[in-house]
């Protein structure tokens, strides 16, 4: 039997794809990365082409975050990035 924390972090998970309309969980996490102030670069791990492709689809997800939806995730998650990016060292 699963946890009732497990089945709620799956059912937010699930009603996440819903907003964005993606069937790929590895888009919607990259693109969340991507998205956040402090993240200046994701890496991504893959052992095949297919996976490379899934990943890379994030950019199409990346461009349907809009202000709103970000807002809507936020209070979804209960999660937001806080600060910002750090100035570059000299």
């Amino acid at each position: 039997m699963y946890s009732a924390s497990l089945v709620n972090v799956l059912l937010r998970l699930l009603e996440l794809c819903s907003l964005l309309q993606v069937n790929e969980l590895s888009c919607e996490h990259t693109a969340w990365c991507l998205r956040s102030e402090g993240v200046s670069s994701v890496l991504l791990g893959v052992s095949n082409t297919e996976q490379l492709l899934e990943n890379l689809g994030s950019l199409r997800v990346l461009s349907q975050l809009t202000p709103p939806l970000i807002a809507e995730m936020d209070a979804l998650l209960g999660n937001k990035p806080r600060g910002t990016k750090k100035e570059a060292r000299s």
